[in-house]
């Protein structure tokens, strides 16, 4: 079981393991709506605006928090995440593509295939590239181009699988 938590003052979005993601306002005695996801949510995150929340389980569903309805659904990503304009979003689909989609239309504005079974995702500074991470200790780490998918850097990595990054506000400094 996987506990998740998302915050944009003064909201707040909670899961434990289960289905059903709670949304609180600050200072309210209970939550103010609960969205139901098709499986054990695992990941979410509020849009940048903040008026759509991503979760992530079996398959990403972007919600509109204040209806209570879905916006978007896709079937496949294992990891995702949101660009900072909140109009698009790159998600990783069973380790080995990535893609940009425009989350207004569904659209796909770039697809790219990855030859390792990658497991992390994060987008840098403004969006214009995006790492990924690895499966075993033996595949690299590696930066790729959002506008067109080509490969900008590969790291080796020493340790273990990579499950996360963080990364400094630029992009600059990377860390695993």
């Amino acid at each position: 079981v996987r506990n998740a938590l998302a915050l944009l003052p003064p909201l707040v979005a909670t899961c434990s393991g289960s289905e059903t993601v709670a949304l609180w306002q600050s200072g309210a005695e209970g939550p103010m709506r609960s969205l139901r996801h098709a499986a054990p949510v695992a990941d979410i995150h509020f849009f940048p605006a903040g008026d759509r929340l991503l979760t992530l389980g079996s398959g990403l569903v972007v919600w509109d928090i204040w209806a209570g309805r879905v916006l978007l659904e896709l079937a496949s990503p294992i990891a995702a995440v949101i660009f900072p304009d909140g109009e698009r979003l790159v998600t990783l689909s069973e380790g080995v593509s990535v893609t940009v989609w425009r989350v207004a239309s569904g659209d796909v504005l770039l697809r790219f295939g990855i030859p390792w079974q990658h497991r992390a995702l994060r987008l840098l500074g403004d969006g214009g590239r995006v790492v990924t991470g690895v499966s075993t200790a033996s595949d690299p780490v590696v930066l790729w181009g959002t506008g067109d998918g080509r490969e900008a850097r590969r790291f080796s990595h020493p340790g273990e699988q990579v499950r996360s990054f963080m990364a400094s506000r630029c992009g600059a400094r990377l860390g695993t």
